[in-house]
């Protein structure tokens, strides 16, 4: 994945601190739901743990029979999702096979077509989890981002500066009833601690993470499952960021680049009402060696890596996009700038940054 400039650290030594003090008591704290209003929300210690109690429960009420049975899943996801989910199923991506579940990502932050994608559920009478890790306020058609399902899986640590942190939103009361019992049964702190010790470690190391870290880093995600509560200081620090302008800064900002690259190509097919991730631009073969030339005179880490640009995991259409960010830490002025750079060089006459 691309790493981009690091956000303002509101929070970040408190939110470090909260991370481990809350290691020995953790619990489901005050309300955190971005889905205000409707549902059932578990914030959680990762978007991982999360998507395990969300399988766990599809297991416990017999939805999934046992973990060799498959669950729809895109072609184009975290090899860390894949591995946490064969735990509880089996990832598949074929639409035709026989299936039990699925779970849709909206990557980026872009929603997928929900329309054929619920459609094509309500068909074969299937659950969906939606992945909300890079969609904490997306829309589709004027209706929020993870409210189409019956599960949907959230990650505030990739929003907001903090080790790990994630949510589960619930449709249903009984389902409710038992994920925070199963979760409250499930959970180990001696397993949390390792896990946030090591991500911590291996974030800390930035670029030169050593081989052992990484391996590391890969055997935390098989306990995912084991410490799947949050700590009540987290969930407090947490409700502060949201209730700062930071969302409505990334939305500015995704405003401002939007303006900046007005009649170009390079948006095509994402909208307006996301609030993203990060940004997908559409670059033409003959300027991409301009257009990374130019974005990373800016500091900015990146590369070209696929999107679906049908925006359905029945079936997709990756292709490549250049990845620009438009965080709370950068300023309009800065985005803008970013824009202007990558505008002109991917002009046909535009000269290299």
């Amino acid at each position: 994945m691309a790493v981009f400039p690091t956000p303002q650290p509101f929070d970040l030594p408190a939110l470090r601190f909260a991370d481990f003090a809350g290691i020995l008591w953790s619990g489901p704290g005050e309300t955190l739901n971005p889905l205000s209003g409707e549902g059932f929300f578990i914030p959680t210690s990762s978007g991982k743990a999360a998507l395990c109690l969300a399988l766990q429960d599809l297991r416990a009420s017999g939805r999934i029979p046992d973990k060799n049975v498959n669950v729809m899943v895109p072609k184009w996801l975290d090899y860390a999702v894949y591995s946490v989910m064969h735990l509880h199923a089996f990832p598949s991506q074929d639409p035709d096979g026989e299936l039990a579940a699925m779970v849709v990502y909206h990557q980026y932050g872009f929603a997928q077509d929900m329309d054929a994608i619920s459609a094509f559920a309500v068909e074969r009478g299937l659950p969906i989890i939606e992945d909300c890790a890079h969609a904490i306020a997306g829309e589709y058609h004027g209706r929020r981002l993870g409210s189409f399902g019956d599960y949907a899986v959230f990650s505030f640590s990739k929003f907001f500066p903090c080790i790990m942190a994630g949510g589960l939103w619930v449709r249903n009361a009984d389902a409710y009833e038992r994920i925070v019992k199963a979760a409250g049964r499930n959970h180990k702190p001696y397993l949390q601690a390792y896990s946030l010790a090591i991500r911590l470690l291996h974030d800390l190391a930035a670029d030169g993470s050593p081989g052992l870290l990484n391996r590391l880093l890969e055997t935390s995600y098989a306990v995912y499952d084991r410490h799947p509560r949050i700590n009540a200081l987290v969930v407090r620090l947490l409700r502060r960021q949201l209730a700062q302008p930071v969302l409505r800064m990334r939305r500015n900002n995704w405003r401002v680049l939007r303006q900046t690259l007005a009649g170009t190509e390079m948006l095509a097919g994402l909208e307006e009402t996301a609030t993203p991730y990060c940004v997908p631009l559409k670059i033409p073969n003959h300027r991409r060696d301009q257009a990374l030339a130019a974005a990373r005179a800016h500091g900015i880490r990146t590369g070209y890596y696929k999107f679906d640009e049908a925006r359905n995991l029945l079936y997709p259409d990756f292709q490549d996009r250049l990845l620009v960010p438009v965080h709370q830490g950068l300023d309009e002025a800065a985005v803008a700038r970013i824009g202007k750079d990558l505008r002109s060089a991917v002009a046909n006459n535009g000269a290299r940054p």
